[in-house]
């Protein structure tokens, strides 16, 4: 595999994080996505196919552990 981990952003310049989410989930079904945003938007994260959702106001307390589930 490519890729251990993917973090987005749900605001981006050329596509919106649950179009990328998308797009990544049509050639890897496996990786871990996880979306980053200001906005309510976790259950079409999830829907879109990520692995979770994370608010940027936690994103300091939660990104830690996410991180250290997937990476170690």
């Amino acid at each position: 595999g490519g890729y251990s981990l993917v973090l987005t952003d749900n605001t981006m310049p050329v596509m919106d994080g649950i179009h990328a989410i998308r797009q990544i989930r049509a050639f890897d079904a496996e990786v871990p996505i996880y979306l980053l945003s200001t906005k309510n938007v976790e259950q079409e994260a999830l829907r879109a196919g990520a692995t979770g959702y994370i608010s940027k106001k936690e994103c300091l307390e939660k990104l830690p552990q996410i991180l250290k589930q997937h990476l170690e």
